[in-house]
């Protein structure tokens, strides 16, 4: 769980951030959780106000954001692609984005304390077993004609995972 700071018209609000992997295959060691090369990973983003919890400040809503999810390799490395050869051995780079479709964009979203946005991407064949990481940019803009946006919240590792590769055909 991460959190986020930010002050609205001179009120300062706190929020809890947080992204869920959702039907993992597994978990390894370190409890992180794992899923399959070439199969769908679902998870969940969410926002929670805390500072109407702690602080007794009101628990307005965020209007005019833009939420942008990548998921991205958490290391760098190389890896033998048994599972699909072309090419066969690849380098990658840490918060490299993961092969295909890895980025989703939700524009335009009005959040209150507790909402939750789901997501899914695919992970290509064409992807390493290795970890990876889920990086969360939200963007708000001014409200009425001001077209002013900022970023109020840009981390890399708001979630951790691992990919795993399929299993070897035995001959």
């Amino acid at each position: 769980m991460h959190y986020l700071k930010v002050s609205v018209k001179g009120i300062e609000r706190s929020f809890n951030i947080s992204v869920e992997y959702l039907n993992p295959v597994a978990y390894n060691e370190e409890n992180i959780p794992v899923f399959l090369i070439n199969c769908p990973f679902n998870y969940q983003f969410s926002i929670n106000n805390i500072s109407a919890e702690h602080n007794n400040v009101s628990a307005r809503p965020f209007r005019n954001l833009e939420i942008t999810i990548i998921q991205k390799y958490g290391a760098a490395g190389t890896c033998n692609r048994y599972w699909y050869p072309y090419p066969l051995v690849v380098d990658f780079t840490k918060g490299e984005s993961l092969p295909g479709n890895s980025v989703q964009v939700w524009e335009n979203i009005y959040l209150i304390s507790g909402d939750t946005l789901l997501g899914s991407y695919t992970i290509p064949l064409e992807a390493c077993s290795a970890l990876g990481q889920t990086h969360v940019i939200i963007k708000q803009r001014g409200g009425g004609l001001s077209s002013v946006e900022r970023v109020i919240y840009d981390k890399n590792d708001t979630g951790v995972f691992y990919l795993k590769a399929p299993g070897r055909r035995r001959r």
